[in-house]
């Protein structure tokens, strides 16, 4: 992707006046002596590139494309790249409220060792925003669904429906409060194969078409200075009914397919501080700290005999981040900003396997035109 990097940047200079497209290229390189985020401590360097296009078509309709890729060095095979097409479409806008809807397509693929987790997904959103007059308070709500067939994996793919709200308010000059919850269903498209899920290996058929869970949030923005903000974060997520589809041959602790939102609950707490510097630069350091307790995935020992209990995790992470914005007054060129972060994560888990500690550190750049 780098060395396309000259072209993109000559080709969506030339056609942005006349077809009113606005691109973004982003590209970012990342190391990390734990790329699977397990015991083994597995190193790897990542590239991870991606290419937006906007094309306002009128003023109340854009299309929209967002294509990304992943490469990894030492663990080729983890190479993928997905391809997303929509359109957005501004349904009511004025001072007190808008209302905005949007469609699309994606599609990912990944090489033969892992083409398991290759799909095709249609998703929609509908989404509003509400404050009234000149009042302290704003209110927005969304309704999104989406269908994701997996081409490989038939068994795990699923029809899933969100509903969230989300209440602002300023309580005084420089502090904010934001109240969030969100409910979210998720229904497999078809019964499970018998022979992929076992009650010898999970405790539990996991045999569940419909699942259901909640999620809420409080947030706390408080201002220090004209330079400096903190930001305090706290949620909570429940299951309210069934468990997601597990497939104990396949050991990674963040994949989407079988370690999905839905395989477990818990809360998380944060805190985040920013400080403003000079010429557009910005430092954040941030602390999270993070429970989950997994629903009918049995904990291991390193040998695969089974521990009696239910997997449960708890995360502890710390960032550092860095970045520069660059800004110019050019018919091509918006800004370009230089980002540089630092992240540590421990994970103390009653499962031997994903019981581990990751570093990783990640340079990028991002250009808007």
């Amino acid at each position: 992707m780098a060395r396309w990097l000259p072209v993109v940047v000559l080709l969506t200079g030339l056609v942005r006046t006349d077809a009113q497209i606005v691109p973004r290229v982003e590209i970012y390189t990342a190391y990390t002596d734990n790329v699977f985020s397990n015991y083994q401590a597995q190193s790897d360097w990542m590239t991870f590139s991606y290419l937006d296009f906007d094309l306002a078509l009128t003023s109340q309709i854009d299309l929209f494309y967002a294509g990304s890729a992943s490469v990894f060095t030492d663990n080729d095979d983890l190479f993928s790249h997905t391809h997303r097409i929509g359109l957005t479409r501004y349904l009511h806008w004025d001072e007190e409220m808008w209302v905005t809807g949007a469609i699309d397509a994606a599609l990912r693929l990944d090489r033969s060792t892992y083409d398991f987790r290759d799909y095709l997904l249609g998703h929609g959103v509908l989404e509003m925003r509400y404050r009234p007059g000149s009042a302290a308070w704003v209110l927005s709500a969304a309704y999104e669904t989406k269908v994701q067939e997996y081409t490989h994996s038939t068994d795990y793919s699923f029809w899933e429906n969100r509903a969230r709200a989300r209440w602002s308010r300023t309580l005084r000059p420089g502090t904010s409060l934001q109240l969030r919850t969100e409910l979210a269903t998720k229904s497999y498209l078809r019964e499970a194969d018998p022979d992929l899920l076992t009650e010898v290996l999970f405790g539990s058929t996991n045999r569940d078409r419909h699942l259901l869970q909640w999620e809420g949030g409080l947030r706390i923005g408080q201002s220090l200075a004209d330079w400096a903000g903190l930001q305090l974060e706290a949620s909570r997520r429940q299951n309210l009914g069934g468990s997601g589809r597990l497939d104990a041959g396949v050991l990674d602790t963040d994949d989407d397919l079988f370690d999905d939102r839905f395989n477990y609950e818990g809360q998380s707490l944060g805190a985040r501080l920013k400080v403003l510097g000079d010429w557009g630069s910005e430092i954040s350091v941030g602390a999270r700290h993070e429970t989950r307790d997994f629903v009918d995935r049995v904990a291991y020992d390193l040998d695969g005999y089974s521990l009696g209990t239910m997997r449960s995790d708890s995360r502890l992470s710390l960032s550092l981040g860095v970045q520069k914005t660059f800004w110019f007054d050019s018919p091509w060129l918006s800004e370009i900003n230089l980002q540089l972060d630092l992240m540590r994560r421990d994970t103390d888990s009653n499962d031997p396997y994903y019981d581990a500690t990751s570093h990783t550190v990640t340079t990028g750049i991002q250009i808007d035109f």
